[in-house]
């Protein structure tokens, strides 16, 4: 699932899976944030060169300066992104992202 074609915010998700005899399994809902820095669909590009990182109230990574490029329009702009340690998938991932220039 490419989560970047829909909107940046708060969606609910539900995995539906139908047996060939008819039957059904469906997961509980759940909560995801889309996150989608520069609003861009698919980055194929995400440079650090020139960002610089911060740690903000103890456990919130804020990169700026990051300069992101768009795979379909090739349009580049600089964000800063917000970074947070999710224990449930055991990785950093973006919580948060707004844009410098464009």
């Amino acid at each position: 699932m490419n989560w970047g074609v829909l909107n940046g915010g708060f969606h609910t998700v539900q995995v539906q899976i139908r047996n060939t005899a008819g039957g059904t399994f469906s997961t509980e809902p759940h909560l995801v944030t889309v996150v989608k820095p520069g609003d861009f669909e698919f980055l194929d590009q995400f440079d650090l060169s020139h960002a610089t990182a911060r740690v903000q109230d103890g456990t919130l990574i804020v990169v700026q300066g990051v300069k992101i490029r768009d795979k379909a329009s090739g349009q580049s702009k600089v964000v800063d992104v917000f970074l947070q340690w999710m224990q449930s998938i055991q990785a950093l991932a973006i919580v948060a992202s707004n844009t410098v220039s464009g």
